[in-house]
């Protein structure tokens, strides 16, 4: 029994119902009449649970149904519409089955066709939109049937129909009406006498007349058959009423679906294409900045100092281990050669200027110079160079790799190189490096030291701070060994490394270097006729040796020789022979610390730190972010512009779709299965974006080297996780937008939505 208390409907200001009370009872056909207006179709979709009274109850077997209208609908109420409200796009059977999935009714695909059959529809799996208006509404009514509805609601069943197929859908639906209610709206009351046991006129939202006609009364049914089929099975799962009414959308849609899959697949192409060039391009310019413009390198040196030319201080152990320790480095290399020197190449008769880099024999330097255009390979041994191709060319005729070269200093020191390589890259200062080992560059200088040690040195007055050096001035001579033979006029033998003895002839030759009256004759030198005092000014004047690194020594005696020599302890000597780096190039681990650590170095350490051409590191490096996010600023544009397409596409595919949406909430599709379908479009379109981006990607990747022949610089590899990930950020935008603007749609009432 259907109860209706105090129905009121209104509207906006208009009252479409006025305080209705109603008994529906079961086992009769009840026909609602009344002119337009009256307020029928209002008071039907109430009953029905398509749309909710102002105020007022609807009681359905002791409960309210507004407690719970989804389930009310799928489980109680079969309805019949003037128009139908079939699926477009399905078969007989699959409007069907989604009534009864939505139901919870079980009923067997087979059973079904069965019952369409029985009905006189000869092809269970025809297209709906194929039939007569007499088979659809006879379809309307099989979907009634076959969920097993309590409630059977009919809006003008035969209102598009003739008169033969008006009477055989009355025919049908006076036939279900057992243990039923059959509720039936109505103008035509010839219809109304003929098939109803009750009718009730409306007028101006009032019932106006409630009439019970002759029970009983007798009715020939042209399918008396159809009620004695029972149907059992399994019911059919949302999941395929999902896929069935997504599938159908897709292909109702596939001209608009394919275009706009069209146009994602562009721009998620191009995102993935820019964000892959403009990795591709950091890496190329990490790469330029790196191994080009060398923007992890900072140059460590003594600029001058006091006893010593200009950047000629050598590092100690111990400032090297200083700097290690303070500072995060990859690599570090001690430098042996002086910019600042003259040297050359030199091979057979021709010679070359210079211009060296120094470097270690390791991978860290194979993978940095190899970057660069190299004609060969990476050195293996310290007895190879890598020549720069300008000096190639000046010492060489033909191809030079294999040949041998000699670095020499102009003096008669030489080393000799086998060259393994030409490098033609030109560097920042418009040079060419040749590459060679460190180490090499090291044992050299400390041969030519061995050798050169004895021919001539030189000591100076020892200054505490730079001065403008006054030539002419110093203790000028060849050197030996101390070898405890020297006959002494003056003062002792040494007895540390930091004591020498210098010849009586030396010293008669340089009294002014010791601020002695120049008035004494070789002879009274020679004779030790030097007074005490002249004497203990020779012994108190500390004394520079600028010999392959700073020693301070002072003269402890004086020995009889006219040469002019010194002699120095095999301590100093030795010391003297040690080779050690007088600049260190340093490689950080971090390029964007190299400001920081330059100016660390130069707040906190004796040295000095440099970094080369760092104003164009600079610009550069502006540049590349400034080209960095305007390349992400393009995809992101990109981006949205696709996200805002597909979800405009979603708001007009709803809007072409709001009658099958009012249709599966009419069969007691809740929100959010109807949203779920809603959104299968969107998932479909997501995907077959995703891979025609896959495809279009293959295509550019196959032809961008022959529309940029220079493209494979910037290593452009396929970026298929790039492409994924972009279309799951799509994806997830897309969706989430599209949820935020349908669900005021998911939520109208079915009424509203057949309304509009």
């Amino acid at each position: 029994m259907i109860l209706l208390k105090k129905i009121f409907k209104k509207y906006g200001d208009k009252e479409i119902l006025r305080d209705i009370d109603l008994t529906i009872n079961s086992g009769e056909v009840t026909f609602i009449v009344g002119t337009s207006g009256a307020g029928k179709t209002t008071l039907l979709n109430i009953i029905g649970g398509l749309d909710k009274p102002t105020s007022g109850t609807v009681i359905f077997d002791g409960q309210n149904i507004q407690d719970d209208l989804i389930s009310y609908r799928a489980k109680n109420i079969g309805f019949v519409f003037q128009d139908y409200n079939l699926i477009s796009g399905l078969s007989v059977t699959q409007n069907v089955e989604i009534a009864t999935s939505f139901s919870g009714t079980k009923k067997d695909a087979e059973g079904i066709r069965s019952e369409i059959v029985a009905l006189g529809i000869s092809d269970p799996e025809q297209n709906v939109e194929t039939l007569s208006g007499g088979e659809k509404q006879r379809v309307a009514v099989i979907r009634s049937i076959c969920k097993d509805a309590d409630i059977i609601i009919a809006d003008e069943p035969t209102g598009n129909l003739d008169s033969s197929n008006a009477d055989l859908v009355l025919e049908l639906l006076h036939s279900l009406k057992t243990d039923k209610h059959i509720i039936i709206v109505s103008h035509d009351m010839e219809k109304a006498n003929k098939y109803a046991d009750r009718i009730i006129t409306l007028s101006d939202g009032n019932i106006i007349s409630d009439e019970t006609l002759q029970p009983n009364k007798p009715i020939v049914h042209s399918k008396p058959d159809i009620l004695k089929i029972e149907l059992s099975g399994n019911k059919p799962s949302f999941f395929s009423v999902f896929m069935t009414l997504g599938k159908n959308s897709v292909m109702l849609r596939k001209g608009k679906i394919l275009s706009i899959v069209l146009v994602i697949a562009l721009a998620i192409t191009s995102l993935a294409t820019v964000i892959n060039l403009n990795q591709s391009g950091n890496d190329l310019l990490r790469n330029v900045n790196v191994n080009y413009l060398e923007n992890d390198l900072v140059n460590l040196y003594y600029r001058s100092t006091p006893n010593t030319g200009f950047m000629e201080m050598p590092f100690t152990n111990k400032e090297i281990q200083w700097i290690q320790s303070n500072y995060d480095i990859n690599e570090h290399v001690p430098l042996y050669l002086n910019i600042t020197n003259e040297w050359l190449f030199n091979a057979a008769e021709r010679t070359a200027n210079v211009c060296l880099k120094q470097i270690n024999i390791n991978d860290f330097f194979k993978e940095r110079v190899m970057s660069n255009e190299i004609d060969g390979r990476f050195l293996t041994d310290e007895n190879e160079i890598i020549i720069a191709a300008d000096v190639a060319q000046q010492l060489f005729d033909e191809n030079c790799i294999g040949k041998e070269v000699s670095l020499h200093d102009g003096r008669g020191n030489s080393i000799r190189m086998t060259i393994v390589g030409i490098n033609y890259t030109r560097n920042p200062f418009d040079e060419i490096y040749s590459f060679v080992s460190t180490d090499k560059i090291k044992e050299w200088l400390s041969s030519r030291i061995t050798t050169t040690i004895f021919e001539y040195q030189e000591l100076s007055t020892y200054y505490t701070e730079i001065q403008r050096v006054i030539t002419g001035g110093g203790l000028k001579g060849s050197m030996k060994a101390v070898d405890n033979t020297e006959e002494l006029l003056y003062g002792k033998m040494p007895d540390s490394s930091d004591k020498i003895v210098i010849s009586s002839g030396l010293l008669s030759n340089m009294l002014s270097s010791f601020e002695i009256d120049n008035n004494y004759t070789q002879d009274q030198v020679i004779t030790g006729e030097i007074s005490h005092d002249d004497i203990n000014k020779v012994f108190a004047k500390k004394l520079a040796l600028n010999y392959n690194g700073l020693f301070e020594v002072y003269v402890s005696g004086i020995y009889v020789s006219n040469d002019s020599e010194m002699r120095f302890t095999n301590e100093l000597i030795q010391e003297m022979l040690k080779v050690d780096p007088i600049a260190i190039d340093i490689y950080v681990s971090n390029p964007d610390k190299v400001p920081t650590i330059k100016d660390s170095v130069n707040a906190n350490a004796a040295f000095e730190a440099i970094t080369q051409l760092e104003t164009l590191k600079n610009n550069v490096s502006m540049q590349t972010r400034f080209f960095s996010i305007a390349l992400i600023l393009l995809g992101i544009v990109l981006l949205m512009i696709s996200v805002a397409m597909l979800s405009s596409f979603s708001k007009i595919a709803v809007l072409e779709r709001k009658e099958e949406v009012a249709i599966i909430k009419s069969l007691g599709a809740n929100d959010y299965s109807v949203l779920s379908i809603l959104l299968f479009d969107s998932a479909v379109i997501a995907l077959l974006s995703f891979l025609l981006a896959l495809l279009l990607f293959t295509v550019l990747q196959f032809a961008l080297p022959y529309i940029l022949p220079n493209v494979n610089v910037l290593n452009f590899r396929f970026p298929f996780l790039l492409l994924l990930l972009i279309s799951l950020v799509f994806t997830f935008l897309t969706l989430i937008q599209t949820v935020l603007s349908l669900r005021k749609l998911v939520k109208k009432t079915p009424a509203e939505l057949f309304a509009q």
